[in-house]
């Protein structure tokens, strides 16, 4: 009979985190169980799930108090003392070990550990390494976290070093990949279009800061004059989708950029494999928020695209420069449309760039091949 790990996240599971449902999906030698304080999604993420409330409540509560659900909202949750909340659970269902999900669910987890007498494992995503890990009224937690904390896993050498920077014991902390199922990633070599059709440029991202969406616009500009048959595909929603639109009706590119908003993963996919070329130009935002390694990059390689990215966090293991794409420093839009210009000249690499691409994300960020080594963890830790 296999073990179970129970795996903290606080709300499971948005759209945007298919990262984190890789690794429950494919377990093998562990059963995965959510512990969460507000479900959602689990249609499209299925999984063995305990909850104290579904996102279709807490809508239900919005519509029912308006302005007044929030501040209920966090009164109840903080009653109900999530994830502490869950220790007989997890006594009675031999829960042997506890993964978190984002290092504040591992600053939560920390009394809970404790009392049920099991590691603790945290896995660090990107703004939890960064904003989060630096702000003057988390210290405290993440030090005790860091203390007592079993295991500390992280996306690349990049949020390594911001780890141990923050105080993270070196002997804790290892680097565990995301992954991406590539068996299911048809690839295919991208080809100029012999019919005299549309080259499509793709982003999927969030439409936040530091996704870098208004410097990708800024070099589609700059490229629209002398590619007409260049069409801008953006895929994805957030708080600067305003600002976006604004944007494209400035540079009046309304018939060029298409908006294509959230989609699910499936849809998501097919626009990719409907592109040409990728950007994803990731950014420090302003209030200190990083990526880590986008999941995005690695599927847009699997399935052959060549990207344009930048130099952050820990993309430029997951993107070869020069071999799968191409990598520019941060807030350049000039150097951004400087590389798309010379893919756009030079379609006879496409190919290349796409099969190194994808040689890259099998041999390095094969979901199977990362659930093995975290199931190995699991086991160092527990002794099974």
């Amino acid at each position: 009979m296999n073990a179970t790990v129970g795996h903290l996240k606080v709300h499971y599971l948005a759209l945007t985190e298919t990262f984190i449902y890789g690794y429950l999906a494919h377990a093998r030698r562990f059963n995965p169980l959510v512990l969460t304080d507000v479900a959602r999604n689990l249609s499209l993420f299925p999984i063995d799930c305990s909850y104290l409330i579904t996102q279709g409540e807490v809508e239900a509560l919005r519509q029912d108090m308006g302005a007044r659900s929030g501040p209920f909202l966090r009164v109840f949750l903080g009653t109900l003392d999530y994830p502490n909340c869950f220790e007989r659970f997890i006594r009675e269902r031999g829960i042997g070990l506890l993964h978190a999900h984002f290092g504040v669910a591992g600053c939560r987890a920390v009394r809970l550990k404790r009392r049920v007498g099991v590691p603790l494992v945290t896995t660090f995503y990107g703004v939890d390494a960064a904003k989060w890990l630096s702000a003057p009224e988390m210290r405290g937690a993440f030090e005790r976290l860091f203390e007592e904390g079993d295991l500390f896993l992280a996306l690349g050498k990049d949020m390594v070093g911001r780890l141990r920077a923050a105080g993270c014991p070196e002997e804790k902390v290892r680097i565990q990949h995301l992954g991406v199922d590539v068996e299911q990633i048809a690839f295919h070599p991208r080809r100029w279009p012999e019919d005299g059709g549309k080259v499509v440029l793709l982003y999927c991202g969030r439409l936040v800061e530091k996704k870098g969406i208004l410097y990708a616009l800024e070099a589609f500009a700059r490229l629209a004059g002398r590619w007409k048959n260049l069409e801008f595909r953006v895929v994805g929603d957030g708080p600067l989708r305003p600002a976006v639109e604004q944007a494209v009706r400035r540079m009046g590119l309304q018939d060029r950029v298409v908006l294509r908003g959230a989609l699910p993963h499936a849809e998501a996919m097919k626009e990719m494999r409907d592109a040409h070329l990728f950007i994803l130009p990731s950014l420090t935002a302003p209030d200190g928020d990083m990526e880590g390694t986008p999941t995005v990059l690695m599927e847009a390689q699997a399935s052959g695209l060549p990207v344009v990215s930048t130099r952050h966090a820990d993309i430029p293991e997951v993107v070869l420069d020069g071999e799968s794409g191409f990598l520019v420093p941060e807030r350049d839009s000039r150097a951004l449309a400087d590389c798309l210009d010379c893919l756009l000249k030079h379609p006879d690499v496409w190919p290349d760039f796409g099969q190194a691409g994808r040689r890259h994300v099998e041999q390095h960020y094969n979901i199977h091949r990362e659930v093995l080594k975290l199931e190995t963890i699991y086991s160092d830790l527990t002794g099974m």
